[in-house]
């Protein structure tokens, strides 16, 4: 998220700081009580990626260096292409990839939908689904819930009613014309 760092040195010798050359971390100079009190101000981290600076203060005179190491935390993301897919009334298998740099869990909020056994920097996992067939008359809806931490997708899945039946190829077909049949020859 960011913040502002306090460093206290103690010092009998002169020192400079070297501040790294990214963009997130900068000394806050209009804080400063005292020539060996520094505030840094760390920028929120807006990417997918962990990241790493330091600052070292140095004394060139006698070749004395210390150093402060900024780790700062990847932004978690779980990241789908869709967030709603439409399924067939007969089921089948609903796959897709997932975008993230986390582990994650899924859930299913209903029972028909099941997930198939197959889970640092941002990577592409593949999902798969079993969607049951729908036997209702009604078409049907539930949600995959993709979850690590505060970080949440959710995934609405729409299933199709079951299909009218086909009609018998057996069964017969009318003309309009009747015959009759029961003389000689």
């Amino acid at each position: 998220e960011g913040d502002e760092i306090k460093v206290e040195l103690k010092s009998n010798v002169n020192y400079e700081i070297q501040i790294p050359n990214v963009e997130w971390v900068y000394e806050n100079k209009s804080r400063a009580l005292s020539s060996y009190t520094h505030y840094f101000t760390i920028a929120p981290n807006d990417e997918y990626d962990a990241r790493s600076a330091e600052i070292i203060f140095v004394n060139k005179e006698n070749n004395l260096s210390e150093k402060v190491t900024i780790t700062q935390a990847q932004k978690d993301a779980i990241l789908v292409a869709k967030n709603e897919y439409s399924m067939e009334a007969a089921g089948g298998e609903l796959k897709f990839d997932v975008n993230t740099n986390v582990d994650f869990k899924v859930e299913t909020s209903v029972d028909w939908i099941s997930p198939k056994a197959e889970s640092r920097s941002m990577v592409a996992k593949s999902l798969s689904f079993t969607i049951a067939e729908n036997t209702s008359d009604e078409s049907r809806e539930g949600r995959i819930i993709i979850s690590s931490g505060e970080s949440k997708q959710e995934i609405k899945v729409i299933q199709a009613k079951k299909a009218a039946p086909a009609p018998d190829p057996d069964e017969e077909k009318g003309t309009g014309a009747e015959i009759e049949t029961g003389g000689g020859i």
